[in-house]
């Protein structure tokens, strides 16, 4: 067994090692302690972040004025706080699937021209957003005035959700019925207290769409009003179609009662009917409602006896010299052009059909004949 002191020098070494192993574990850099500081230091990160994107005391997030799109329409905000030397130009659209339109101006900014009573706006190209009044200046505008059909109530309205202090809203909604046929365009913003402009927005009211509803096709002429032809077809059961040019339209080809386009609508198209409907007469077209309007009749004893196509249309008035074609790229008017197919006579049919029978029986005859000899 060895005597006490024997046992306490064997001890001691042990104890002090296992003690120096223990300090080692107390104030060194374990594992375990290692993945608690890592644990540490990424939660300082995220807060970090979160404290400069949120805009809490750590840095304060820049407000920029801008315009974005909605489930309906376009919402444009304009911050006071808006770091630009020069006032913030945006831009907006208008159509009949995206027809509403918000403005917001954050306090001290105040809605603008006269702001945004009744459907005031301000000309495309006027300097008026601190000019115009209730009292209209030649530079501001009804927004109707841009519009077609029965338009008395499109107003501005102020938004019930709006809190006076921090900003305010209006909204513009244009009822479907009510775009126009030609693009429009008027701009509208925000000032401050000294009327001076802040913020403007430039807006434009994109023209319906050329439509075809039975044998009726109604033109417009907006950029994207005429990405395609419309298409009809004539029959000896429908033997008549409607072009409807409108108020501020005019027919293609200009010489349409004795000319047709083979492609493209265009004032100089001068394909003769008579080559393709031997029958044709200048009378069969017939022009409506002081030339808003043109209606071609083929009296049913007069279709061809083989099915063709003629081209005719209507292009915007104001320009005469030259309207694009179908084009997505197009910036102005466009060119509404119609594809007639004028069906075959049934008369006509009939013939070839009498005349394909007689002939399969003869073929039928010989072959028959020339088996027998055989």
């Amino acid at each position: 067994m060895g005597s006490p002191s024997a046992r306490f020098g064997q001890a001691l070494p042990a104890f002090v090692g296992a003690r120096h192993q223990r300090r080692q574990t107390d104030y060194g850099f374990s594992p375990r302690k290692g993945l608690t500081l890592a644990v540490l230091v990424a939660n300082f990160t995220a807060f970090s972040t979160y404290l400069c994107a949120s805009g809490l005391p750590g840095r304060v997030s820049e407000e920029t004025s801008s315009c974005e799109p909605t489930d309906n329409g376009t919402k444009c905000t304009c911050h006071a706080s808006d770091t630009s030397s020069e006032a913030k130009s945006l831009t907006a659209a208008l159509s009949q699937k995206k027809n509403l339109l918000e403005v917001v101006c954050k306090s001290p900014l105040a809605p603008a021209p006269a702001a945004l009573a009744g459907a005031l706006v301000c000309a495309a190209g006027a300097d008026c957003l601190t000019e115009c009044t209730a009292v209209k200046s030649p530079s501001c505008i009804d927004v109707v005035s841009l519009l077609s059909g029965t338009r008395e109530n499109v107003k501005w309205k102020s938004n019930p959700e709006e809190v006076r202090d921090v900003e305010q809203s209006k909204t513009l909604t244009i009822p479907f019925e009510n775009f126009p046929y030609t693009d429009g365009h008027f701009f509208v913003g925000c000032t401050d207290k000294n009327t001076t402009t802040k913020c403007t927005v430039a807006v434009t009211v994109e023209a319906r769409v050329s439509t075809t509803a039975g044998q009726i096709v109604t033109c417009a002429y907006g950029a994207g009003s005429n990405l395609s032809h419309q298409a009809v077809t004539l029959s000896q059961s429908q033997n008549s179609f409607t072009l409807v040019c409108g108020e501020e339209g005019e027919v293609l080809p200009t010489k349409y009662e004795t000319a047709y386009c083979s492609a493209d609508a265009g004032a100089d198209c001068s394909e003769d009917y008579k080559s393709v409907i031997p029958a044709y007469e200048r009378s069969w077209w017939a022009k409506n409602n002081d030339g808003r309007s043109f209606t071609l009749s083929v009296p049913v004893d007069k279709f061809p006896t083989d099915q063709t196509k003629i081209v005719v249309g209507c292009r915007y008035k104001g320009d005469s010299k030259g309207s694009k074609n179908s084009d997505k790229d197009a910036s102005g008017p466009t060119v509404c052009s119609v594809d007639v197919t004028i069906e075959a006579s049934a008369s006509a049919a009939m013939t070839v059909r009498s005349i394909d029978a007689f002939t399969l029986l003869v073929v039928v005859g010989i072959l028959t004949s020339f088996a027998r000899v055989m």
